[in-house]
């Protein structure tokens, strides 16, 4: 089964195994599953430790080692009380929640090629308290899923003043890409939707699993690259990302995001605006020059000299999103309220006030 084949036997298997799952199925030993010569050959990302072989967990975890995918010739997943155990906080790329959503096995550790997706990968794996506050995401995603209502961006503006989320979520599917802890699902879970986060760095995973029990909040965790969400077609209501497609190149998620919406579906993206991007030199904050030209802007270094974004002209956002079937509803340009603070210290609070650091694209998938 070739990994590009995103809705064949793949899908279905992996259905009928979690179906197994849910069911409380027996059996002797472990999905069977085989190498794919072309997936190994393409370098996938990831370091399985535990077990030699993949295999359902009664949770609907499944635990997969690179380059490997599920083929026909499966055996009954063990699960049950004799299941083995485990969790995403005990694997170094650890495990992938996949209850309730199809997805191909040989797609779930996706190939990192790109010395970019590499860099912001290592970036997020290595965050530490000790490079100052952003860098405690425990702590970050504990205040996050904490709040009673979603408050959007680096500033917290409230949900209740920008209004970005349809009137109404309940049991809208909703994927969620660059989750990193999970905090915008478990928003969205609360008012009734039914959650899907993917990200990248296994670190951020673990971060949003221990907070999913500390909460009582589980949902569906998937580690992939955004740029390649190894999901059905039209699987989805909603496709939301606070930041977390801003490493991404957008010529490649959006005909992701296209694919992956079902017609009528809504896009809402928010991330930092050209305008900062162009004020602020790399691993400095922003200020009132311009210091990087706006046309042909791509790929820039602003965290550090490693990691990678892609910020765009207005215009190429316009004419990417009509390319591949949306209607651009909204741009949603935030202004930081005043007295108002962030952990990220890239934009000044006086410089947020004055020029918009954050915007949110809103966009409707054409039928």
């Amino acid at each position: 089964m070739r990994s590009s084949d995103p809705g064949g036997q793949g899908l279905q298997l992996v259905e009928r195994l979690l179906d197994a799952a849910r069911q409380g199925a027996r059996g002797p030993g472990d999905p069977l599953l085989e190498p794919d010569p072309e997936d190994r050959d393409a370098g996938l990302g990831g370091q399985l430790e535990g077990s030699d072989r993949p295999f359902l967990l009664a949770s609907g975890i499944v635990l997969l080692k690179p380059g490997q995918v599920l083929t026909e010739r499966d055996a009954t997943p063990m699960v049950g009380p004799d299941a083995p155990r485990g969790g995403a906080e005990e694997l170094a790329y650890g495990a992938v929640g996949l209850t309730g959503v199809p997805v191909l096995a040989s797609d779930v550790w996706v190939a990192v090629a790109e010395e970019y997706l590499a860099a912001n990968r290592a970036f997020w794996e290595g965050l530490a308290p000790d490079v100052g506050a952003y860098g405690d995401q425990l702590a970050h995603g504990r205040r996050r899923w904490a709040e009673p209502a979603p408050v959007w961006g680096d500033w917290s503006v409230p949900e209740s003043q920008l209004r970005l989320l349809p009137d109404d979520v309940t049991g809208l599917d909703v994927l969620e890409l660059g989750c990193g802890t999970g905090y915008v699902s478990a928003w969205l879970a609360r008012l009734g939707a039914r959650p899907v986060g993917v990200d990248l760095a296994a670190r951020q995973l673990r971060i949003a699993r221990t907070l999913q029990r500390e909460h009582g909040l589980p949902f569906p965790l998937v580690q992939a690259n955004a740029e390649r969400p190894p999901l059905a077609d039209r699987r989805f209501d909603l496709l939301v990302s606070e930041y977390g497609l801003v490493a991404c190149d957008p010529r490649r998620w959006v005909p992701q995001a296209a694919r992956l919406l079902r017609p009528g579906g809504h896009l809402l993206v928010l991330a930092s605006t050209a305008l900062s991007s162009m004020c602020t030199p790399t691993g400095g904050t922003a200020g009132d020059r311009l210091l990087r030209d706006y046309f042909g802007m791509t790929a820039l270094h602003l965290l550090d000299d490693r990691t990678v974004e892609f910020p765009l002209p207005h215009g190429e956002w316009i004419r990417l999103l009509h390319e591949h079937g949306f209607e651009v509803d909204d741009l949603v340009e935030i202004q930081a309220p005043e007295g108002s603070r962030s952990d990220w210290p890239y934009v000044p609070l006086d410089w947020a006030r004055r020029w918009p650091s954050e915007e949110v694209w809103k966009a409707t998938r054409r039928g």
